[in-house]
């Protein structure tokens, strides 16, 4: 990343952090490539009355709603505790719309499976931005699983169930309908 990024360095991860570019924290996010920084830069050296977001989102590289997050209120939201739902940063950013929230919250809700984890499946935002949404605004749930929420009591662990479908009222497998408390020793880990 050269200087020329500090024409549209607003954003800041907070005092905890040093002062980053936008470019770095779009790249950190997995929203965009090093080789795209590197094109909108060049035309921001030519195109001095843009901003690099502006630039990445007249390629369609990136929505300006999106860079506008991110270089007006990345570095307040890494400021303050963040006790609001992952939902509500992605909607924000302008990563995911809100019949989608609801969708993920309605799968959600069904397989018990993470919302976050829930959209990258689907394909409507990256894996890695994702966890970079996780490191910088959860930071305590990094070493929850990435996948399920699982709940645990007594040695036992619920295992969610998909929701049933004509598929599986059709089928001749009865494990849907078996009970679904697994022994927590049944489990061989993998390190």
């Amino acid at each position: 990343m050269t200087d020329q990024d500090a024409g549209d360095s607003r954003a800041q991860t907070g005092a905890h952090k040093p002062h980053r570019m936008l470019g770095v924290i779009l790249h950190e996010a997995g929203l965009i490539s090093p080789p795209q920084i590197e094109v909108a830069l060049r035309e921001q050296a030519q195109l001095k009355h843009l901003q690099l977001g502006e630039i990445l989102s007249l390629h369609g590289w990136l929505k300006q709603e999106t860079a506008d997050f991110f270089a007006e209120r990345w570095g307040q939201l890494l400021n303050q505790d963040s006790d609001r739902p992952l939902g509500f940063y992605l909607k924000e950013a302008a990563l995911l719309t809100e019949a989608q929230i609801q969708e993920l919250l309605k799968e959600q809700w069904q397989t018990r499976a993470r919302f976050g984890s829930l959209a990258v499946l689907k394909g409507w935002i990256k894996e890695p931005t994702l966890k970079f949404f996780i490191a910088n605004l959860r930071p305590q749930h990094l070493t929850h699983s990435n996948y399920i929420q699982v709940q645990q009591s007594e040695g036992h662990i619920d295992t969610p169930k998909p929701p049933i479908t004509q598929e599986v009222l059709d089928s001749d497998d009865l494990s849907f309908f078996q009970d679904d408390t697994l022994i927590i020793d049944d489990f061989k880990w993998i390190d």
